[in-house]
């Protein structure tokens, strides 16, 4: 016979009680742990959700306060020159008296001294500044959220849920957006002041600039379009009380940059390659064909200036473009030139040097000069003052008189 295989001894209940115990306290530990986890990740939350509170107070800590220094050689008191701290190029703008800044996270407002009035967070991802009046607009170029933004708080927030290519707005608070769509090639959306939606256009064309009129009635919008591979530029009335568009221009040979109201109620158009007026019925006036390369321009009252740079004679050249006159003032540089400016209540015209400012009559006879830091590359005016724009700093310095 074969032996018998004891059989499997039975757990006593103290062996259960062991168990059930073991199981219990492991379950205790993984709830505890749970909870703790839980706990940490809901604290990380609101740390970073209150960030826009700390961070702040964090860059600050062993920062230094500034004295406003002019080139080294003039001081006052103040808190120039003023740190940007970002990951990309900050924007800078007026905003009325003000002084805005974007950086990549914040966007910031200071007085005149240099302190600072204001700081509100923003999580926009390639987000972009324009200003006009004492109203900011900031939008997420390519995302779908827009503010608009004052000296003193955000007027209000927006998702418009189609990508936005770009932006404008006015003095009174007005913003036009031009958003991509699925159904046509863009879309011009009006929005007021209070947040109010009272205007959408479904474009056949894609729009590359847009400026409103100056009763906020209507609008200019510059469409684009192609023919024979090169590219042409179509100005477009359009009122906000009509579905019709109320003319369409000519075709002009040119990429559109930017679109401005003249004084008689008219247009500018600024291109990559001409400039060109237009009546306020359409018609083209003048157009200005530019001898080298594009760079940089401004517009105020019924002139404008454009920047001009030619590689190969390694020059660069100034011209003065108006509507009265039967030609453009030219005028040629071996220096480098960062920035230019326009002065319409004097009727002159700023240029930035590597080095110096000059201040000159639009016909180029100097007026003034001053030595001006080159860490600046650019510069902007808010009265009497300039605003010098470096990689990421910001200085003040007064206009050369």
């Amino acid at each position: 016979q074969k032996p018998k295989l004891p059989l499997p001894k039975k757990k006593t209940e103290r062996q259960t009680d062991i168990y059930t115990i073991r199981k219990q306290k492991k379950r205790r530990r993984i709830l505890r742990r749970s909870i703790v986890f839980i706990a940490g990740a809901m604290l990380l939350i609101v740390i970073y959700q209150r960030r826009d509170v700390w961070l702040p107070q964090l860059e600050t800590i062993g920062g230094q306060r500034h004295s406003v220094q002019y080139n080294d050689y003039r001081q006052t008191d103040g808190e120039f020159p003023i740190t940007v701290y970002s990951g990309t190029q900050f924007h800078a703008a007026p905003l009325g008296d003000y002084l805005s800044l974007l950086s990549d996270s914040y966007y910031q407002v200071y007085e005149h001294s240099g302190s600072l009035k204001n700081v509100r967070q923003h999580t926009y991802g390639n987000a972009v500044l324009r200003t006009a009046g004492s109203f900011a607009l900031i939008y997420e170029s390519g995302g779908t959220h827009f503010r608009l933004e004052t000296p003193e708080k955000t007027v209000y927030e927006k998702n418009v849920g189609d990508a936005i290519l770009f932006g404008t707005v006015t003095a009174q608070g007005m913003t036009a957006l031009i958003t991509a769509s699925d159904t046509c090639a863009c879309r011009l959306l009006i929005i007021t002041e209070k947040g109010q939606q009272i205007y959408q256009r479904d474009c056949v064309e894609q729009l590359a600039a847009v400026t409103f009129l100056p009763d906020s009635t209507g609008c200019y919008a510059v469409s684009l379009g192609v023919l024979n591979g090169i590219m042409q530029s179509y100005v477009h009335k359009y009122s906000f009380s009509e579905k019709s568009e109320i003319w369409k221009s000519k075709p002009l040979d040119t990429f559109a940059i930017s679109v401005y109201n003249t004084y008689d109620g008219g247009v500018c158009l600024i291109g990559d390659t001409k400039t060109a007026f237009l009546t306020a019925g359409g018609g083209i006036i003048k157009e200005f064909g530019y001898p080298d390369t594009y760079k940089q321009s401004c517009f105020a009252g019924d002139t404008a200036v454009l920047l001009l740079s030619n590689p190969e004679q390694r020059t660069q050249s100034v011209a003065v473009f108006s509507r009265e006159a039967d030609s453009p003032v030219t005028m040629s540089y071996e220096k480098e030139i960062r920035c230019i400016g326009l002065l319409p209540e004097s009727g002159e015209l700023l240029l930035q040097m590597r080095s110096q400012l000059v201040r000159m009559k639009l016909d180029g006879s100097v007026t003034a000069t001053e030595d001006v830091t080159e860490n600046a590359d650019s510069f902007l005016r808010i009265g009497s003052d300039l605003y010098l724009l470096g990689y990421n700093t910001v200085d003040r310095q007064a206009i050369p008189e």
